[in-house]
């Protein structure tokens, strides 16, 4: 390939690249806010209410999971959110089990947080279409 050849293909792709690297991914926070967001009323009231993440998965995925201080008998475990860090696209459930989430005061707080991390609707889309945090 000449220079001239390879000079022009550089350039070209230079803008695709340059957004690839800008792109960022939510911290736990962020995800915390997510997650948050997309409890039920009812679930937020509960007593001691907390979000617990666990480690980030395939670079882009992490699962949360929701407790609350139960002062009787039975379990403390609420569910289990799963949330793509770049696109801020949430499922509930567990391995195999997993429903997209989706209110709009989600798809609010999804789409402020697309401002940090620069993702897209066409992203978000994306995400779910190929259900990159799916097992």
């Amino acid at each position: 390939m000449s220079q001239q050849c390879l000079l022009f293909l550089l350039l070209a792709i230079r803008p695709f690249v340059s957004a690839a690297s800008d792109s960022k991914l939510l911290d736990v926070s962020q995800t915390r806010t997510l997650v948050i967001a997309a409890l039920p009323e009812t679930v937020k009231r509960l007593p001691g209410l907390d979000v617990a993440p666990g480690p980030v998965e395939k670079d882009r995925c992490v699962t949360l999971e929701v407790l609350w201080a139960n002062p009787g008998v039975g379990s403390a475990h609420v569910d289990f959110y799963t949330v793509d860090l770049h696109t801020g696209a949430i499922w509930r459930g567990v391995t195999g089990l997993l429903s997209l989430i989706s209110s709009p005061s989600l798809r609010t707080t999804q789409r402020k947080l697309w401002k940090v991390t620069g993702a897209c609707e066409a992203d978000y889309q994306d995400a779910v279409k190929k259900h990159q945090c799916g097992y």
